[in-house]
Order: C-alpha cells, then sequence, then structure tokens
C-alpha cells in the first residue's frame, strides 16, 4: 500500500484517543488509583511517540518491539506513578494486551471503510473525522458504563472507616475480606489494614507489631491502637495495621474483616 498524507494533529489524536482509553481499561483491571489527570498524560505522551515514529523514515524492524514496549512501560508508569517496579510490569503487560485488543477491533473497522497505507510499522486507514468521532463516543460509552459496574461491585463489597487518632480523623474505604481475620497479638482485637496514603506525609506512631499469614507468604505490619474508630457509622473496637503506600486492595485503601462491618442496626453484616 502506497502512504497517504498524513496531518500531525489528526494522527496525535487519533492515538491520543487510543492510548486514553486503553490506559482507562488498565486502569479498572488492575484497580489503580491514577487520577484521571495522569492518564491525560500518560495518553499524550504515547500521542507524542507514535507521532514520532511516524516521520522518522526508515526504522529497523528489529527495533520496532523493544522500542514499543518501552514506550508502553514509560506510558503505565506515568498513569501509576508509583515506585513498585513490578507492580507497573504487570499493569505495563495488561495496558499491552488492552492495547492489542483495542487495535484490533478499531483496526477491523477502520478496514470497512476501503483504502490504507503503512507508515512506521503501522497499518493506517483513510477514515472520515464523522467515523472517527462515532467510534470514539461509543469507546468512551463501553469504558463509562464499564467504570460505572466495577465501582458498584466494589461499593457493595466495600465499607467506610473512621480512625481518629492523635487529634486528627481520617476516611478509608476498605474491602470485605472474607478470609481476612487478624488479631492484635497483645490484646486480641481484630485487626484492619489501611494503607499508609490515608494518613497523609505524617501517619500516627505505630509501636504494636502484628504479624500475620497470608497464602502469599507470612508478613509483618506495624500497627496502633486509634482513639475511636467507626465502620459504617457505627464505633468498632479495632487494631489499625499500616501498609505501603502504594498497595492497593481492589481498589480500596485496605482490608477490614467482616466481623467489624455493621448495618444501620448494629449488626453484623451479611456482606461476603
Amino acid at each position: 500500500m502506497e502512504a497517504g498524507v498524513i496531518y500531525a494533529d489528526v494522527f496525535f489524536l487519533i492515538n491520543f484517543i487510543i492510548d486514553f482509553l486503553c490506559l482507562y481499561i488498565t486502569r479498572a483491571l488492575v484497580s489503580a488509583q491514577s487520577p484521571l489527570w495522569r492518564i491525560t498524560v500518560s495518553a499524550a505522551f504515547g500521542g507524542f511517540y507514535a507521532l514520532a515514529w511516524a516521520f522518522m523514515p526508515g526504522i529497523p524492524p528489529w527495533a520496532l518491539i523493544p522500542s514499543h514496549i518501552a514506550a508502553a512501560w514509560l506510558m503505565t508508569y506515568i498513569m501509576i506513578g508509583g515506585r513498585r517496579f513490578g507492580r507497573v510490569c504487570a499493569a505495563c503487560g495488561v495496558f499491552c494486551l488492552s492495547a492489542a485488543l483495542v487495535g484490533g477491533a478499531l483496526g477491523a473497522a477502520f478496514s470497512l471503510t476501503g483504502g490504507g497505507y503503512v507508515v512506521s510499522g503501522g497499518v493506517y486507514a483513510d477514515i472520515s473525522p464523522l467515523f472517527l468521532l462515532g467510534t470514539a463516543a461509543f469507546s468512551v460509552g463501553a469504558c463509562y458504563v464499564y467504570g460505572v459496574y466495577a465501582r458498584r461491585r466494589i461499593s457493595a463489597r466495600s465499607a467506610v472507616a473512621v480512625i481518629c487518632a492523635g487529634g486528627a480523623e481520617y476516611r478509608a474505604r476498605l474491602f470485605v475480606d472474607t478470609g481476612f481475620h487478624v488479631l492484635d497479638p497483645l490484646t486480641g482485637e481484630l485487626v484492619m489494614i489501611v494503607s499508609a496514603r490515608v494518613f497523609g506525609e505524617k501517619p500516627p506512631r505505630a509501636a504494636r507489631i502484628i504479624p500475620f499469614s497470608t497464602a502469599a507468604g507470612s508478613r509483618v505490619l506495624y500497627g496502633f491502637k486509634p482513639q475511636s474508630c467507626a465502620v459504617n457509622g457505627v464505633p468498632v473496637q479495632a487494631v489499625v495495621a499500616i501498609s505501603g503506600r502504594d498497595e492497593y486492595y481492589r481498589g480500596c485503601d485496605g482490608l477490614v474483616p467482616p466481623l467489624l462491618v455493621f448495618d444501620a442496626n448494629g449488626k453484623e453484616s451479611g456482606v461476603c
């Protein structure tokens, strides 16, 4: 196929939209708490990267895959903004898979318009602005519906904890884990795990050692006894264990055992 005329602004916009959709899907699948501005910056980086490749002639085939993987990793790192190398690599794999699926679906749709050309190893089709906007609107709508569905599922299996310590009040959304039943070795009280990011730059002094075991192995966290604690508005007695800032629990800020989750009548909830 012969190369046609490429308009830089349109080329950037197409890649920006597709990258944004793939990053949005990746954020939902890996339960990352990435704000939209990070996704936007990452998608813009992807658009400029694609634009740079399109106007670089004579690119050897062996350089395509390593460069694309490196760019995908950087885009994922920009979106997550964390410091955990393993988490970024896992999210990068999800992003590459979603990009392959979305790119294949859009490529099939674009091929129906007829005509196309190859630029820097990529196949592009001549599409009308109306077709592009319609495809983008449908994709964004599908992502939005999935996002609402995912948030409702998370809300149905989570609880809001209000923790008072050191004269400050902290709020956290905790995932209700039926397999999580850790006890404080000193008092025998139930333990809830809360990410350090909930407490800001100066978390409460953690003077308690809380060991526990999971399927992934044994861990030790440091915790504290809060001045007061409420779960879904009902006061409870619990010890708070502080985990890393970059740790997420199915989109929530931590874990809470079912026995600490109460309904409005003060009875144990049936959340599972």
